[in-house]
């Protein structure tokens, strides 16, 4: 072997080095979004945005988001209380935020039955529809 062949193999062993850690983060990031996601559905504050208790849902998020910043499934949740409490101006930040931060994500629990195996990005778009009366929502 001359040593381009050499230089050659290491290289390709490298990336499939790569390749293969990027492979187990993804899934493992998976299963701990769908862990999460199963936690979340049996939690008070899931509970309670399922009873349409939102001012209760709300105080039960907030802390919650605040934990776990960015959190788009917490801000999908979040952000539908705050728009059934009334309060769309915050409900519509929070949306914004999921069009940053809910890339290739679907809710394994959404809130509407119309929501049913969309991303949230799709989700945070609709429902900035609905919520902002002027200027472009998505």
């Amino acid at each position: 072997m001359t040593v381009d062949d050499l230089e050659h193999r290491d290289t390709t062993l490298q990336l499939a080095a790569r390749l293969t850690v990027v492979a187990i983060l993804t899934a493992t990031i998976s299963a701990c979004s769908s862990i999460a996601q199963d936690r979340l559905r049996n939690s008070d504050a899931y509970m309670a945005l399922d009873a349409g208790e939102y001012s209760k849902a709300r105080s039960l998020l907030e802390p919650m988001l605040a934990k776990s910043p960015r959190n788009p499934i917490l801000e999908y949740y979040l952000a539908f209380a705050d728009q059934k409490f009334g309060r769309g101006d915050l409900a519509a930040g929070l949306y914004r935020a999921i069009l940053k931060d809910g890339q290739n994500v679907v809710p394994r629990w959404p809130v509407t039955p119309e929501d049913e195996g969309q991303a949230l990005q799709a989700i945070a778009c609709k429902h900035l529809k609905m919520t902002i009366k002027y200027g472009k929502p998505c």
